[in-house]
């Protein structure tokens, strides 16, 4: 039986021995387990993790060991990502220094707009020359057999390769003369003769200005062949050693280097072919919107967010999924596996692997965070590896594409998301997809210039996502080898505009509230059944559903599904009204169950003294204020001092996993009125940030214009700095408003967790709670009780109060976008009723 429950990337990034010993370890995987996951795949993490000369040592494996011993008593399925870092090929240096010719290299058009060969100072080693694999198989998967081999197949399930940006990515299309790689290798011409009989170099020029259309598909798919080989020598390898093998490369789908200049179709070759040389063929989603693939395509841009306002830095086309076929191509090529493996292939059906969530930032939720995995899961993804778990939480790793999910406001509500994915992973396998249309992958008619070849896919595809007829993508030979065992088969090269999908299985599936996304299965137990989804709108749809000749009348907030049919399997929430017994104040009485941190690197003054840097952080406060504290990091040297009084560390705390000092500031630091804190001696730091603390709200005054330093700035998120920012404080208010966000209510930064409190006094016995516009984690507790947990948006939740007095309290958990971003988060309890 497939383990359905997600498997995320672990962090190995430290090497302290104390943090990696056997009982530490331990209790790391006891901490996955408990959370509901479902094993890991142990990633090293540089810069704090294994440096180049660590990697590979009786050190490293003996650190997996301590973690695999203890995640096979468990029951948690381990897996080790094959890479120093990512992409994996170098073997932290190994390769290169044994043979350091296996350099990647690509064609150029020089000056005279003739096609040369040159080499390439990125991407070592070349994945077409067979002595790259050889060398990786020896540093790589031998060293790790020598080491850890009795664990293969009974503590190690397989090795993961995280295979992106090897050819071309952000730093690298500088480089690059149009913004495309056009693939070339040492053995390029020969390998190019031998498998086609005749000379390709005559063409290259031809080529490169996108002529000669035979010839470059035959180059194209020429150095697909070439690269993939790298993969299936893995693959290989792993099946002879009782392993599984999966992983992701650039997987960008059939996109024109004219739109995409990230293409795989281009760098990579014959995406189909690629995949198939995987146990579980995988791809990627990145970035906080549906669409997996646009930080690839001409589309792209980083989400902005203005420091120390309120809101989520995000998209506005979040449901725009028309460019995005990367799972779906995953899938199909997972398919096609057992369709081509026949009785010999697995009793419990494909599976497609994803990396999935990194760059959605810290500012992110549980309910944005489902609609991206139901996407990727209606499109046949079924074995999720989030990004990811730390294994300690500090520095400089910590900002690498978040979130992270147990060392922050996510850990609450994380077990039971894993335990959502987990669920809608496992009916979405069960029995068999029934797939009616096979599409022909075009790219060899876009390798031959058919440019158009692309848009057809892409409208293809988006309309049978939209309907309920299953459907497949095949290369044009298995179209020909298997196009009998399907009802039709399109070629996008002849689509026309139209498909007449009314007279094929599920054709005939309609919803009067809105686009859905559907998926029609069968199994023996169950027979067949429909899988519903409100992917695409940002609001809950509601209507009637026709399907198997029967009417279903049924609600779906963003992200939520609904099961049709099957039997015991059907469950959906139908649109019944249910009658308000109490609408609760908007206004009521909170706890705060932690102190407030502001972070204070961006809105103090810098000026320079000599050598020395010195930074001025001045604020007003509006009231009388309890106790204020400074805390900075024990790795900071320069002097700090407050209202001239010079401060000296009074006691040692961790915040996440980075050691700091703390002490309480003067007495008359908490007065009315302005108030001075002086740093000297040192630069501040982004990512371990000096932090004034209390009980204190913050209310902050900003102009809209920007300088042109940006606070925070990776390719998911830029949090831009203002040019003035005024800053006032106050105690926190012991009163919240429901339904207006934490942060514009004084908690700008606060990533705690806030109760909100009601006494009431029911007349009738309540049903539900309707938690309203929620967004965030809530625990629910009446008269004392937890008795409901919400994550995600699901409509009123069951909870029987009966009539008469009570206790009503809601703790609304923060996120770390609001503290690590600037504000960057859509934290808020929504106005709440008790229905029946």
């Amino acid at each position: 039986m497939h383990n359905f429950k997600p498997i995320p990337f672990y962090f190995i990034n430290t090497t302290d021995p104390a943090a990696l010993s056997r009982e530490a370890c331990r209790k790391a995987m006891q901490d996955l387990a408990e959370n509901g996951y479902g094993g890991c795949v142990l990633f090293n993490k540089p810069p704090t993790g294994f440096d180049e000369k660590l990697y590979l040592t009786d050190y490293w494996f003996d650190t997996l060991e301590n973690f695999i011993i203890p995640a096979r008593e468990l029951g948690l399925e381990i897996w080790i990502n094959d890479g120093f870092d990512y992409p994996p090929g170098d073997a932290a240096g190994r390769i290169k220094a044994e043979n350091p010719t296996l350099v990647q290299q690509r064609l150029r058009l020089n000056a005279q707009g003739v096609a040369e060969a040159v080499d390439t100072e990125w991407g070592f080693p070349a994945f077409e020359l067979p002595e790259s694999s050889d060398l990786f198989i020896k540093y790589v998967y031998e060293a790790h057999k020598e080491r850890l081999g009795k664990y293969f197949g009974n503590g190690i399930y397989g090795f993961f390769s995280d295979c992106d940006n090897r050819r071309i990515n952000s730093f690298t299309t500088r480089y690059l003369e149009d913004g495309r790689y056009y693939p070339w290798s040492k053995n390029f011409q020969a390998e190019f003769i031998q498998r086609r009989g005749y000379d390709i170099t005559p063409y290259l020029t031809d080529i490169l200005h996108d002529r000669a259309p035979e010839q470059s598909a035959d180059y194209y798919q020429v150095a697909g062949e070439l690269y993939r080989q790298w993969f299936a020598n893995n693959h290989a390898w792993c099946q002879r050693n009782n392993l599984k093998y999966t992983f992701h490369t650039s997987d960008t789908g059939p996109l024109t280097a004219q739109f995409c200049r990230r293409t795989s179709l281009v760098s990579e070759g014959d995406a189909m072919e690629l995949l198939f040389h995987s146990d579980f063929p995988g791809t990627d989603h990145e970035i906080g919107l549906l669409d997996s693939g646009i930080h690839y395509d001409a589309r792209y841009r980083i989400a902005h967010k203005l420091w120390g306002t309120a809101g989520r830095g995000s998209y506005q086309d979040f449901g725009n999924t028309l460019y995005d076929v990367r799972a779906k191509y995953a899938a199909s090529a997972a398919f096609m596996l057992e369709k081509k493996a026949g009785k010999n292939g697995s009793p419990d059906g494909p599976r497609t692997m994803c990396e999935m969530f990194a760059a959605t930032n810290f500012g992110t939720d549980f309910q944005e965070l489902r609609r991206i995995a139901m996407w990727q899961i209606m499109m046949g993804v079924n074995f999720i590896i989030p990004h990811a778990v730390h294994h300690r939480f500090y520095g400089s790793t910590k900002y690498f594409a978040p979130p992270e999910f147990l060392h922050g406001a996510l850990r609450n509500g994380v077990k039971e998301f894993n335990e959502l994915l987990a669920g809608a992973c496992e009916i979405a396998s069960r029995g068999k997809y029934l797939a009616e249309v096979a599409v022909i992958d075009p790219s060899e008619n876009i390798w031959r210039h058919d440019r158009a070849a692309s848009g057809k896919l892409l409208a293809i595809c988006d309309l049978l996502n939209r309907s309920a007829v299953g459907y497949v993508v095949v290369t044009r030979k298995d179209a020909e080898l298997y196009g009998r065992d399907f009802a039709m088969v399109i070629d996008p090269a002849e689509f026309t505009g139209a498909l007449s999908l009314e007279t094929l299985p599920g054709g005939d599936v309609s919803f009067s509230g809105g686009d859905l996304a559907y998926m029609r299965r069968w199994s023996e137990s169950d027979g067949e059944f429909l899988i519903a989804c409100n992917l695409w709108s940002d609001c809950e749809l509601s209507g009637e559903l026709n399907y198997a000749q029967k009417q279903y009348n049924i609600v779906l907030a963003p992200g939520e599904y609904a099961v049709l049919g099957g039997g015991k399997l059907e469950s959906y929430r139908t649109a019944a009204i249910k009658k308000t017994v109490c609408t609760l104040p908007l206004t009521t009485q909170v706890e705060y169950l932690a102190d407030q941190r502001i972070p204070l690197e961006v809105p103090a003054q810098k000026t320079v003294q000599g050598s020395e840097s010195i930074y001025e952080f001045v604020w007003n406060n509006q009231t009388a204020l309890t106790a204020l504290t400074l805390e900075w990091s024990s790795q900071f040297k320069g002097r700090i001092y407050c209202d001239d009084c010079e401060i000296k560390a009074e006691r040692q705390l961790n915040i996440f996993d980075d050691q700091y000092n703390a002490a309480r500031l003067p007495e008359v630091a908490s007065a009315m009125g302005i108030h001075k804190i002086k740093v000297c001696g040192e630069e501040l730091s982004g990512t371990e940030p000096i932090y004034l603390s209390g009980d204190i709200a913050v209310t902050l005054w900003t102009d809209s214009a920007v300088t042109s330093r940006a606070v925070h700035a990776t390719y998911n998120l830029i949090v831009d700095e203002p040019k003035r920012i005024v800053m006032d404080l106050e105690t926190r208010k012991p009163e919240l408003v429901c339904a207006l966000p934490l942060a514009v209510q004084g908690n700008i930064f606060y990533d705690g967790a806030v109760v909100f409190k009601w006494d009431i006094d029911l007349a009738e016995t309540a049903e539900y709670i309707d938690l309203g516009k929620t967004s965030g984690v809530c625990d629910i507790y009446l008269d004392g009780v937890k008795v409901q947990r919400s994550i995600v948006q699901s409509g009123a939740l069951p909870l029987e109060i009966a009539a008469g007095k009570h206790k009503l309290e809601i703790k609304l958990y923060g996120s770390l976008g609001l503290l690590l971003e600037g504000g960057n988060g859509k934290i808020q309890l929504g106005q709440i009723s008790l229905k029946k």
